[in-house]
């Protein structure tokens, strides 16, 4: 779960993460992957994605961030995870 992900990141490095969330709707996104890459710099992140159908609104609620979703050329923007973490990974650390 999410709080013992939390826990053990305090309990390895003395600080909370930052809790950001992955999306595909550009509307609920609140955090570029260039502000999130300079936030990691300084701090903790825990980074967590979903599935097709997203997270339950409880989820949201945990997060202090929603990422901003990767933009496809046409309408369709769900990726497998593998992929899309590939792809934010990349976008998060590239400097």
């Amino acid at each position: 779960s999410i709080l013992y992900a939390v826990q053990d990141i305090y309990k390895t490095t003395g600080k909370m993460p930052v809790v950001v969330a992955t999306t595909a709707k550009s509307s609920r996104a609140t955090i570029s992957a260039k502000t999130l890459g300079d936030i990691a710099e300084k701090d903790p992140v825990l980074l967590i994605f979903g599935t097709g159908w997203g997270f339950a609104p409880e989820v949201f609620d945990m997060v202090s961030y929603v990422l901003e979703p990767i933009e496809g050329a046409g309408e369709f923007n769900h990726l497998s995870v593998r992929s899309a973490v590939a792809i934010l990974l990349d976008r998060i650390t590239r400097r």
